[in-house]
């Protein structure tokens, strides 16, 4: 029935022992990732790029430590090098003494939503440019002179300065 489970999840989840040695791999991290289970069966999975690594590191340190769950935004690399975001939650599986003995990881690919924010971000700044903002000449129009005004009237009454306009 587990087995049934993490192989419908659609979900990357790899298992490792407490060593770091991966120990299973569910269809969906073979889709993503595109390793086989055979290719990293007792070894390390290859899929850290060298600026995640320190936090990397660190959450797993946290991990083992506190022995609870972690959840972080970091990236992994595919076998062919494409660099995916992921939001990483990791646990430990304790045996009957309460010693850690594997590590369950769940990756979930955010990629396309960084992406997506990324492009909003942009048509945020270009639709405010737009808003305030002559098409043709990129002068500041009526609004975004009246915004500046209102804040600077705003600014010398707090500071209690004298004001001056020039046109």
């Amino acid at each position: 029935r587990l087995q049934a489970i993490l192989s419908a999840t659609p979900d990357p989840i790899v298992i490792y022992s407490s060593k770091g040695e991966t120990e299973y791999m569910n269809p969906a991290f073979v889709d993503v990732f595109e390793w086989s289970f055979d290719e990293l069966r007792g070894k390390r999975i290859p899929f850290v790029p060298d600026d995640q690594k320190q936090i990397t590191s660190e959450k797993i340190k946290e991990l083992l430590d506190s022995g609870n769950k972690v959840q972080f935004e970091t990236k992994r690399l595919t076998k062919k090098g494409a660099c995916l975001d992921v939001i990483i939650s990791a646990s430990c599986i304790k045996n009957r003494k309460g010693e850690i003995s594997k590590l369950v990881v769940i990756l979930k690919d955010n990629t396309e939503q960084k992406q997506a924010k990324k492009l909003l971000e942009l048509l945020n700044y270009k639709l405010k440019h737009e808003a305030t903002h002559d098409p043709l000449t990129k002068a500041p129009n009526r609004r975004a002179i009246l915004n500046k005004l209102s804040r600077e009237l705003n600014r010398a009454q707090r500071r209690n300065l004298n004001l001056s306009i020039g046109l």
